[in-house]
């Protein structure tokens, strides 16, 4: 299938269409690591945790890297 950016939902689209679904959606963020260049210790990597919450049971935990640099 290939990528049809008329298709496109932009995250805050589809966090807006999960709360309407879900009122008592909660997702907390945290940065679980920061890489930064040796010399001038600029940061080049992010790692981040996602926990999704309805209410006040966890569903899921995920996390994600990204990349200084390498997309928008």
């Amino acid at each position: 299938m290939a990528f049809d950016l008329s298709a496109y939902e932009t995250v805050a689209e589809r966090l807006q269409r999960a709360l309407q679904d879900h009122p008592d959606l909660r997702i907390i963020t945290e940065i679980v690591d920061i890489s930064r260049h040796p010399q001038s210790n600029l940061p080049t990597q992010y790692i981040v945790r996602a926990s999704l919450f309805y209410g006040d049971i966890l569903k899921a935990v995920d996390y994600a890297e990204e990349i200084v640099g390498s997309s928008h």
